[in-house]
């Protein structure tokens, strides 16, 4: 679990981030959401952590997901330094507006549920769903 000094170094570093690159002011920033210079410049600099309203607000804002400003992110994708290995939460990125590619060609929405739902059943063989990838070639099948 993230330490809460981290945390809200981690969301105050995207709340800069997307602010430069908007480039607006954290007065203007304060103004376009409601709150005060010294509520905004505190989310910013990791002092205050906005609540889940002000996160909202936040991503309409800069036009991002509620998870790319609470999230310890890059650009591309959210990952993280473990050991010797990237470790990537698959499950965000998938719901991110990063698009997957294999072999050059770009994973459709269907295909990156299919890659979903068979790490669920990998990850979770007990809750009975199993055979994500026959199901789909079912439905790949009657759609041809």
């Amino acid at each position: 679990m993230i330490e809460k000094n981290v945390l809200y170094e981690i969301v105050g570093s995207n709340i800069q981030r997307y602010r430069l690159k908007k480039g607006v002011s954290v007065s203007e920033l304060a103004s376009a959401l409601g709150v005060s210079y010294d509520t905004a410049s505190a989310w910013e600099r990791g002092r205050r952590m906005p609540r889940a309203g002000a996160v909202e607000k936040l991503a309409k804002y800069f036009d991002v997901m509620k998870s790319d400003i609470i999230s310890d992110s890059s650009e591309h994708h959210r990952a993280r330094e473990v050991g010797a290995y990237e470790i990537i939460d698959l499950e965000t990125l998938l719901n991110s507006k990063t698009r997957l590619v294999h072999s050059g060609r770009v994973l459709s929405k269907q295909e990156c549920e299919l890659i979903r739902n068979m790490a669920n059943d990998i990850v979770n063989p007990e809750n009975g769903r199993g055979g994500a990838l026959i199901r789909w070639k079912e439905s790949y099948k009657r759609k041809e």
